[in-house]
């Protein structure tokens, strides 16, 4: 018995080493990752603490799917000013000038932003700025606004006239904000050597919204008005529509809900629309993060395929003290919904 157990874990411990080999044949070397807090690190000198950026809490939350609580734990998160550092836009990713990850610089799991993207910058930086900056991250429009954009505003309150440093292709809705900001502006195509980085540090928790970065951007056009409309975010033509779009929009009409989409719509006017919705219906994707400026109690029904349900709007409707539901497809690989049962869920809010 002994034996057979000695074998097993001789196996398990070879096969590790063969992975991990493998992996580093590839590139990428996993230990390549500094931590600015840890409780095994030791405090350096090119990094200093500034500010408590949001105190550890833990959220909670039925599964969209099936009545399971799941919850998720945030730690304790800093706003830092960080010396000599390089910036890739590639990744939007943050190394120190040895070239090891600064894994607060993501929401991403340290060892999934070295796998996906590359482990050290392409290639030398070309472009140096000196002073504070603060790094303007560019993925999707959900995370932007939920993760990256209430870390952004809190590093301005920090450094009100730092450079801004952005990724040379940008989305339009990053430019759209970057202009209402009187702070210069850089664009890179290339890994950039920042002086002076001001940013807040980010736990792996992608995906999940904490309180404070929610109530952040709640209150980033002031006060605004509430209302009675009822609204469906029309994703007509995208990936993620219903396959029955042209019948929901349909019903939606039908039962005195307007159809909108917010594709092309500004930022502050996606506020003000959202804030002044009773009821929203809208298929799983970026545009639900929008549902951040509707008012306490307010209806948000959400629209999955039955491949993919995950909890992230959810959970924001639970932080921002909405009423939550959702209608799942019933079979794989049709996105159709249940029109009956929207129509109820419509007529119930």
């Amino acid at each position: 018995m002994n034996r057979e157990l000695f074998s097993r874990t001789g196996l398990r411990r070879a096969s590790g080493r063969l992975r991990r080999s493998a992996v580093r044949a590839l590139g990428v070397d996993l230990e390549a990752v500094v931590h600015l807090d840890s409780h095994y690190a030791t405090p350096v000198s090119w990094v200093e603490r500034l500010a408590l950026h949001s105190p550890a809490c833990t959220v909670e939350l039925a599964h969209p799917r099936d009545p399971e609580v799941v919850t998720h734990a945030f730690g304790a998160r800093w706003v830092y000013r960080i010396e000599s550092c390089i910036w890739d836009p590639q990744g939007d990713l943050a190394f120190t000038s040895d070239h090891r990850l600064i894994a607060e610089s993501t929401s991403w799991p340290p060892l999934h932003a070295l796998t996906s993207w590359p482990v050290k910058p392409r290639h030398a930086p070309r472009l140096q700025l000196d002073g504070d900056c603060i790094i303007m991250p560019t993925t999707g429009y959900g995370h932007w606004l939920l993760e990256d954009l209430p870390c952004v505003l809190a590093a301005l309150e920090h450094s009100p006239q730092a450079t801004i440093v952005v990724s040379a292709q940008a989305p339009g809705f990053v430019r759209a904000f970057l202009r209402t900001l009187p702070n210069r502006v850089v664009d890179a195509d290339g890994p950039v050597t920042l002086a002076n980085v001001v940013m807040v540090g980010r736990g792996p928790d992608t995906g999940w919204t904490h309180p404070v970065d929610a109530a952040r951007i709640a209150a980033m056009f002031g006060a605004l008005a509430s209302g009675d409309r009822a609204v469906y975010g029309t994703r007509s033509g995208g990936r993620r529509a219903p396959a029955n779009e042209t019948q929901v929009e349909a019903t939606c009409r039908e039962l005195g809900v307007a159809v909108v989409s917010t594709a092309a719509m500004p930022l502050d006017e996606q506020a003000r629309l959202f804030a002044s919705a009773r009821l929203v219906v809208v298929p799983h994707g970026a545009g639900l993060a929008n549902i951040v400026w509707m008012q306490p109690g307010a209806r948000v029904i959400e629209l999955f395929e039955a491949d993919y349900v995950v909890p992230c709007y959810a959970e924001l409707a639970a932080v921002r003290g909405l009423q939550y539901s959702c209608l799942i497809a019933a079979t794989p690989g049709d996105s159709s919904v249940d029109l009956e049962a929207l129509r109820g869920l419509i007529a119930s809010s």
